[in-house]
């Protein structure tokens, strides 16, 4: 016995080496080797009259004598069953016979025994065609499918097997078809790619990703874009933190802004808001801070070199006014340099953000204004209301997210 059928057959024919049947449950089957295959769903017992090899179509009957066909072409049965038997000659030389729209059928028979690659020529199915090329690992298919399909999802399920692959490129290129900015980004710092971090966090700041715009920009030490997209978002408090620390000259314009939005809640807890060009006295080097940050920005010490790392640690240790006795240490590296490749990551030319102007100084606050944040994370991507102090704080948070939505008391 080679095979065995556990299913109760009403009626039944041979044609060649399939055994074609209906059963209790209404369907017309046919058995090849030991696959069982439904042609149909009836609605209603039927009986088999027999198979005309002239029409391909099987021949059925109900009670009342009517009679209904099904297709079943015989180079199809003679296909599988010399798939079933091994005989891979004979079905390579029946395959040519196999009308068209019969092939994705024979390809899910190739596929359940096995023959993957198999399935994978004879498939006229893109969805289908798709599968099989990611499982193959055939990922040069499965680009040429998923350029012409056009679906995000294909590029991102293609992405992800070429990241696993390391085919970075081809990894690449998948998530910028799929829009995936956070893949992107872990890709692009990877690579060093100054000039793709900056194309992203362009991207994604029209597409509303406001964190992952502000980590790129943060990675290229483009302080003014963060600035930018802080003071868009809402975030005043948290854009004169960030400019009291990397761009101390634009503080005034920031502080403005946010005596404004403040003064809309609480006019008193505006008023504490010190603002640094008009109380010297509580920031005493704030002057410095302006003149270290001109000597950044005139000598383009913002994007630097991995393979410079070694030298920026001999430099680390370094004061402010000491850094800028010694000059810039070597060249100036261009924020974005113009010879980004396109080449499989490397950490040559990984950024490193831009250095902090100044340390340890409690910025645009006086006195009587101490602002408390206990949060270390960035979520940008809401649109908050502006934070509000209590009577002696500018603003306040107790372990809750930086950017998440605050009530306002």
């Amino acid at each position: 016995m080679q095979a065995e059928l556990e299913d109760t057959v009403r009626t039944a024919v041979w044609v060649g080496g399939c055994f074609i049947f209906t059963n209790a449950a209404n369907r017309l089957n046919y058995f090849i080797g030991k696959e069982t295959v439904t042609i149909a769903h009836l609605d209603r017992p039927m009986y088999l009259l027999g198979y005309w090899n002239t029409t391909n179509r099987l021949y059925l009957t109900d009670k009342d004598l009517t009679i209904v066909s099904y297709q079943l072409h015989m180079s199809v049965i003679e296909y599988q069953t010399a798939v079933m038997k091994g005989d891979l000659a004979t079905a390579d030389r029946v395959m040519p016979s196999i009308p068209r729209d019969q092939r994705s059928r024979v390809a899910h028979f190739l596929e359940k025994q096995g023959f993957k690659e198999y399935a994978l020529a004879v498939s006229t199915d893109p969805d289908h065609r798709f599968d099989l090329a990611l499982t193959l690992d055939k990922l040069d298919v499965a680009r040429v499918i998923a350029l012409d399909a056009g679906s995000e999802q294909k590029w991102k399920q293609l992405g992800d097997k070429a990241l696993a692959a390391c085919q970075f490129t081809l990894a690449q290129e998948a998530f910028e078809h799929a829009k995936d900015f956070s893949t992107l980004l872990l890709i692009y710092t990877a690579g060093g790619k100054a000039a793709k971090l900056k194309s992203l966090g362009e991207l994604a700041a029209k597409d509303g990703k406001n964190n992952i715009a502000l980590t790129c920009f943060l990675s290229l030490g483009a302080v003014d874009e963060c600035i930018e997209i802080l003071c868009n978002t809402n975030r005043l408090p948290e854009a004169a933190f960030f400019a009291r620390t990397y761009a101390p000259s634009a503080v005034p314009t920031i502080m403005t802004k946010w005596k404004a939005e403040l003064g809309k809640l609480n006019a008193k807890a505006a008023e504490a808001l010190a603002d640094p060009t008009k109380y010297d006295n509580l920031f005493p080097e704030y002057q410095s801070s302006l003149h270290y940050e001109a000597f950044l920005r005139e000598n383009g010490a913002v994007l630097r070199s991995a393979t410079d790392y070694a030298a920026y640690l001999e430099e680390a240790h370094l004061s402010p006014e000491e850094r800028m006795q010694r000059g810039p240490v070597r060249k100036a590296v261009s924020p974005v340099p113009e010879d980004d490749k396109e080449e499989e990551a490397t950490p040559e030319a990984a950024p490193i953000a831009a250095p902090v102007v100044e340390e340890a100084h409690v910025p645009v606050v006086n006195e009587a204004a101490a602002v408390q944040d206990d949060d270390d994370d960035l979520d940008l991507d809401e649109d908050d209301t502006p934070a509000q102090p209590a009577a002696a704080n500018a603003a306040a948070d107790d372990d809750e997210d930086l950017f998440d939505e605050e009530e306002d008391e």
